[in-house]
């Protein structure tokens, strides 16, 4: 393994490998390319490389103050075990614009033992609405 380097530029984003990564999920079965890219556009991006190549990637959306949202969190397969996931949570909770967010959710299926470590827990849901778009 190379170098491993944490960046909050989307000019960093292989933006294929991202969306073909989060189409091919259970999180983003749905999603469209032109869609994930437009999502991209309008949040807080980070990505880790291993040398030039883009190996894990994570976003958030958030008013900056009071509510943040991660979503999209992936290391590729070959870079699993790394600690690579850990420097992406720490890369959006530390980001300039998003350190001073008062509350932070996210949904997960499988990775509830990483986020714990972070301060995150099951939540109520009764206490929780949802509208799906068509």
């Amino acid at each position: 393994m190379t170098k491993i380097r944490l960046s909050r530029s989307q000019d960093d984003l292989d933006l294929p490998m991202v969306c073909g990564f989060i189409s091919g999920s259970y999180w983003g079965k749905d999603r469209r390319p032109e869609d994930i890219r437009k999502a991209l556009a309008h949040s807080y991006c980070v990505s880790v490389h291993d040398g030039p190549r883009q190996v894990g990637f994570a976003r958030a959306v958030s008013d900056q103050v009071y509510f943040g949202y991660i979503m999209d969190l992936f290391v590729l397969h070959s870079h699993r075990g790394q600690g690579l996931s850990h420097q992406l949570v720490d890369g959006l909770l530390q980001h300039p614009q998003l350190k001073d967010v008062k509350g932070w959710m996210l949904a997960t299926n499988d990775a509830h033992g990483l986020y714990e470590k972070y301060g995150f827990r099951m939540v109520d849901p009764s206490v929780f609405m949802r509208r799906n778009g068509d």
